[in-house]
């Protein structure tokens, strides 16, 4: 040491013991040294205010830093339930495992879905719970997810562990966080099995869409739509090797009969007989279409077609030779056909349906039971009876029916009994027609049972408009149909007939035949016992006609016998007929009934008839068949 040093400085080297225990005690403080912080303050006095602020910023640094962890912890553990809802809770079949494929967890839907319990879906490998063709795709999707971080297996099939197999969709994705020796996987299994079962009956719908657009659903035969297609390609096909075809028209004889008889299920059950039987005795390669209610058509397209048609034909109709039988009904039926040729009968689709038509409908002008081939004569007949046949469908609604009534008179004194209602039909292009013209046609259509209905409310309805206008016609007769006779609440909807025109009982007579009568005895005896409990009258009309019902008669409720006008028209040139009329009269008189006779044309016949005791008749010697008009206008007082 100098003179010139001071000795109150201290050098610049020497430690300055309160700042050194400062720095300490600042430097354990902010390591949290709180033991090393006491002994420090120990040693010596230290700055308690400024020791004070550094632990008050301290303390605010920790609440910061324990705040972020609470928030930390709060998202870790939402982090944690929004995986676990996504795991567990979603309706989603989920599995963990790891780059080997083993199951290392599993949610309760994967459980339920492969049929295992948790203990058991734990420690299996994923390619187990696949089949074995699809197992070698899983393993390759495995190694392109460990590469790529996701994958997606299309069109994979699963397998529970009670065997069923199901089609879906597998989705995997890589655990983040993982390191490579621990890769693990999430995965996602979708069934697809209902939406495969949806798109399977979506498929089948949309053929059995198809199949219905161009089949028969009752016989499954092609339809008409079907048909035509056919047709025109065999047409077509016949014109490029300038070869033939053969169309043949089928129509049941008498079909609706059956209907009405025995009901549409009936009827519906023998047109599937029929096509079987029908469709046994053709070629794979012809084509057996249902085009209507019983009307089937046969393609044959074969170089031999044209000579073949006929004995395929024939062994169409063979095929009806046996009854059919339906129920506890054994039924018989025959068939009428009609056949045309490419390209001598026609060169369109059209044209050979409409020939083949004309030339069944010719078979059936010839008694039904036969086929004809078509041949240009047919055609001007036939074309006017098949616009009969289209007309009558719709002659009903656009009121083309009238109704023209014929006297009938009391043989000894001339007084008028009542008229008798007969149907006419005013064609539009061929006029005025009479029963003969389209009856037979109307049940072959099977609108004669609508049509009945009419001539009835008609008839009861003029009665009553005559009345209305002071003409007091005791009666009016009309003929029944077999469809009405059938009718199972006949009776009652006559009864309601004569309320809604206010006509007593017995201002209504009802006509039937002797072959309605055997058509279907026990109904047929039902209705007449009730209609005769009524007080409706009922006649036996063309008696004698029916030789088989002559002993039955004296049971049948009846009130009047009306005698056929072929016995009529031959009294005074054949005794045998006027023998016949003399039985019929005998025969009414001995069971109380009345009898008239009709076709009276001459007084000879009337001179016969009351000699015999007949009191009553109808014919052109006391008038034509009028309109109600002519009638009031004759008999008004």
């Amino acid at each position: 040491m100098t003179g010139s040093e001071d000795p109150n400085v201290p050098a610049q080297d020497e430690p300055e013991p309160e700042r050194d225990i400062y720095v300490q005690a600042q430097q354990a403080l902010e390591r949290g040294d709180f033991n090393r912080l006491g002994r420090l303050l120990g040693q010596g006095e230290i700055d308690l205010a400024t020791l004070t602020e550094e632990l008050r910023v301290y303390q605010a640094e920790l609440e910061v830093q324990n705040a972020e962890l609470r928030e930390a912890q709060v998202v870790s553990e939402r982090m944690a339930l929004r995986y676990n809802t996504l795991f567990s809770a979603m309706p989603l079949a989920q599995l963990v495992v790891d780059r080997n494929g083993l199951v290392l967890d599993a949610n309760a839907f994967a459980e339920q879905l492969f049929s295992l319990e948790h203990r058991y879906l734990r420690h299996h490998f994923l390619q187990r719970l696949v089949i074995p063709l699809d197992r070698e795709r899983l393993a390759e999707a495995l190694n392109r997810a460990r590469e790529t971080g996701s994958q997606v297996v299309e069109g994979i099939h699963f397998q529970t562990d009670s065997g069923e197999v199901f089609g879906g969709e597998l989705h995997m994705a890589r655990l983040v966080g993982d390191d490579d020796t621990q890769v693990q996987f999430v995965c996602a299994v979708v069934d697809l099995s209902k939406l495969l079962r949806q798109q399977e009956a979506l498929r089948r719908s949309e053929e059995k869409l198809e199949f219905l657009a161009h089949h028969d659903t009752l016989t499954h035969l092609p339809n008409r739509t079907l048909l035509n297609d056919r047709l025109a390609q065999g047409v077509s096909r016949a014109h490029r090797h300038h070869g033939v075809m053969a169309v043949l028209f089928v129509d049941l004889d008498r079909f609706k009969i059956i209907n009405d008889r025995f009901g549409h299920g009936a009827g519906d059950e023998l047109l599937r007989e029929v096509a079987e039987r029908m469709q046994g005795q053709l070629r794979d390669s012809d084509t057996l279409a249902r085009v209507g209610g019983d009307e089937f058509v046969v393609l044959l397209e074969d170089a031999d077609c044209a000579r073949r048609a006929g004995r395929v034909a024939n062994r169409l109709l063979q095929v009806f030779g046996p009854p059919f039988q339906i129920g506890k009904e054994r039924l018989q039926v025959s068939a009428s056909i009609g056949i045309s040729l490419y390209p001598a009968d026609g060169t369109e689709p059209d044209t050979l349906l409409r020939h083949a038509d004309i030339a069944m409908y010719e078979a059936k002008s010839r008694g039904r039971n036969d086929f004809q081939f078509f041949h240009a004569e047919m055609a001007s007949g036939v074309v006017e009876q098949l616009e009969l046949v289209h007309a009558l469908r719709g002659a009903l609604r656009r009121h083309e029916f009238l109704l023209y009534f014929q006297p009938q008179i009391d043989l000894g004194n001339g007084r008028l009994l009542g008229v008798e209602a007969l149907l006419r039909w005013h064609h539009p292009r061929q006029g005025l027609l009479a029963p003969a013209r389209f009856i037979t046609l109307a049940e072959e259509v099977g609108v004669l049972g609508e049509v009945g209905s009419w001539v009835l409310e008609t008839a009861c309805a003029q009665l009553a408009a005559w009345r209305n206008n002071g003409l007091e016609v005791p009666r009016v007769a009309v003929n029944l149909v077999l469809q009405q006779l059938e009718q199972a609440h006949f009776v009652d909807y006559i009864e309601g007939l004569l309320q809604r025109y206010q006509l007593a009982p017995a201002a209504l007579l009802l006509e039937v035949t002797e072959a309605m009568l055997m058509r279907q005895p026990e109904r047929a005896l039902a209705h007449l016992h009730g209609l005769h409990r009524l007080g409706v009258g009922v006649s036996v009309d063309d008696f004698g006609t029916g030789y088989s019902s002559l002993g039955r008669i004296a049971r049948l409720p009846i009130d009047q016998l009306k005698i056929d006008r072929s016995f009529v028209d031959d009294i005074g040139r054949d005794s045998g007929d006027e023998t016949t009329v003399r039985t019929i009269i005998g025969l009414g008189r001995s069971l109380g009934l009345e009898v008239i006779a009709e076709g009276v044309e001459c007084s000879d016949q009337v001179e016969f008839l009351t000699r015999e005791g007949c009191r009553a008749g109808q014919g052109f010697l006391y008038g034509r068949p009028v309109s109600a008009r002519e009638i009031l206008d004759t008999y008004h007082p």
